[in-house]
């Protein structure tokens, strides 16, 4: 499966955390996301590539893919 972009309340329910937890992460650049809304509201969308978690597991995928996006995050503020 390819990556895709979900929106807030689809990424956290595959990743069993809160809709809140999602989009905060978004605002503070913790994790990758696009901002799609018309400068008046936000529309956060995030690239997940879900055949990791099936191949890792649900919890291991979570721990995996923040990290992952803190390291992304770190390499591009260089």
């Amino acid at each position: 499966m390819a990556t895709r972009l979900y929106t807030p309340p689809e990424l956290a329910k595959l990743l069993n955390v809160s809709d809140k937890t999602i989009r905060e992460s978004c605002a503070a650049g913790r994790i990758q996301a696009y901002d799609f809304g018309d400068g008046s509201s936000v529309m956060w969308r995030i690239p997940f590539d879900e055949s990791e978690m099936k191949s890792i597991g649900r919890r291991n995928a979570k721990c995996a893919y923040v990290k992952e996006r803190l390291r992304a995050n770190a390499q591009q503020n260089r």
